[in-house]
């Protein structure tokens, strides 16, 4: 990172274009291992970067090494699909989960955090679903 940094300083580059650019570097390696970790983990640095980009110089920098395609070949079948696909709509939001007796806070952030895992991976699929995947994990807590 702190050489990417000094690199797009010596180039003058905006910062814009600077923290693209790291952004895409932090990605890659997630892109390049896809299948030999969790979709949710893919599917965020997929949506959290210029996809198209983040495809593209993963290519390149796969070419370039003895990295697998499978990785990067997952990740290009998934985003051929429509983005509601790959990409839904979180099922529940902050707000809701207020409803449910959840406090605001990093508990709650995690639990938005593994539910849109449990989402991604086809273990929940309804707003109902989620709410009692919630409900199960407060009533836990």
């Amino acid at each position: 990172r702190e050489q990417l940094l000094a690199v797009a300083a010596r180039l003058k580059l905006a910062n814009n274009d600077r923290d693209e650019i790291v952004s895409l570097s932090a990605a890659i390696p997630t892109v390049l291992a896809a299948t030999e970790s969790t979709w949710p983990r893919a599917q965020r640095a997929l949506v959290s970067n210029d996809t198209k980009a983040l495809i593209q110089v993963s290519e390149a920098i796969r070419h370039g090494s003895d990295a697998s395609p499978a990785g990067l070949d997952y990740c290009r079948q998934m985003i051929a699909q429509p983005r509601q696909q790959w990409d839904p709509s979180p099922l529940l939001d902050g707000s809701q989960l207020m409803d449910l007796g959840v406090s605001p806070g990093p508990a709650m952030g995690k639990l938005l955090f593994d539910l849109r895992d449990a989402q991604l991976s086809g273990e929940v699929e309804t707003s109902a679903q989620a709410r009692q995947w919630i409900l199960a994990r407060v009533g836990s807590g």
